[in-house]
């Protein structure tokens, strides 16, 4: 790797090659899928935080490279679209950039958790680095989204009209809002991210959720799953609470019934009710063994489907 680096580094003197042959040797090692894969693996498949960092430690250093290089060589475009990093090293390298296209294309670089970046980006005097990072950040403060929807950043509205992340009825403001600038580009892709969003995201009424009518609904079978065991959860706990009602009624019932002198209407009514409410409680119990059994199962179903992908 030290050769690769030197080869990246065009202020390297040791290397008797000028810098256009350094362009193309560059060239051939980014088009060079092997041996750009250990960045490209998920941060899961490495065993600890320093077998991560010890993969990527070389690719943070050419992108510290790449930044001698000038705009104008394509190095720097290169680097920043083909060798990924991680989020420190993507928010050092747009702070130190001064040419707005390869700040848009550090943006392009980045991930939906990538915050820091993405923070920079919305701050970016430059239009298309604000619509490209409010368009892809995985989260915007929503003080940020009213101050948006007050102004007239058209860039920065048109990037919210495509983030995925908004709720619809966000995304409904932000629509308006753009109608009012006369923004009809705009506006047609918050319709759009609406439609996509409605077709596509898991109902949140549950019984809309489950409605399997719906023409052009997806499959949704984790959001349902999960929808199911939170009912189970809150039954298990209504059931429990049943339970303890009529296993208490009927104490009192009993002590009724043996305190009073007479054997008449007050005794018959106390032991028909301990008959019923013991008849009560063993229903209750095996429903709550039904909804424990449910939602073992249900667990079971997750953890195989979280392996399965």
């Amino acid at each position: 790797m030290q050769l690769i680096e030197r080869i990246f580094d065009p202020e390297d003197s040791d290397l008797a090659i000028g810098l256009s042959e350094r362009r193309q040797l560059i060239a051939a090692y980014l088009t060079n899928a092997k041996s750009l894969s250990n960045a490209q693996r998920d941060p899961m498949d490495f065993i600890d935080g320093l077998d991560s960092y010890s993969a990527l430690e070389p690719f943070r250093k050419l992108w510290k490279l790449a930044n001698k290089w000038p705009v104008e060589s394509g190095v720097p475009h290169a680097v920043y679209v083909a060798v990924p990093t991680n989020e420190s090293t993507n928010a050092e390298a747009y702070r130190d950039c001064g040419d707005p296209g390869l700040r848009s294309d550090i943006l392009d670089s980045c991930g939906s958790a990538d915050t820091e970046t993405f923070e920079l980006g919305m701050k970016d005097i430059d239009g298309n680095c604000r619509y490209i990072a409010f368009s892809r950040v995985g989260y915007v403060k929503l003080e940020l989204v009213k101050a948006l929807l007050e102004g007239d950043d058209k860039d920065a509205l048109l990037g919210l009209a495509l983030n995925e992340s908004l709720s619809i009825e966000t995304l409904k403001k932000v629509k308006d809002r753009l109608q009012e600038l006369d923004d009809d580009v705009g506006v047609w892709s918050a319709r759009k991210t609406i439609e996509d969003l409605r077709e596509n995201r898991a109902p949140r009424d549950p019984r809309e959720l489950f409605d399997t009518l719906k023409v052009g609904r997806g499959d949704f079978a984790s959001e349902k799953i999960h929808a199911i065991g939170e009912e189970l959860l809150e039954l298990k706990d209504r059931v429990r609470d049943v339970h303890e009602l009529v296993c208490g009624f009927s104490g009192k019932l009993e002590e009724l019934g043996a305190g009073s002198g007479e054997k008449g209407i007050v005794e018959d009514l106390a032991a028909e009710f301990k008959v019923r409410l013991s008849a009560i409680a063993r229903q209750v119990e095996r429903l709550t063994t039904f909804a424990e059994v449910t939602l073992g199962i249900v667990i079971l179903y997750l953890v195989l489907l979280t392996f399965k992908c």
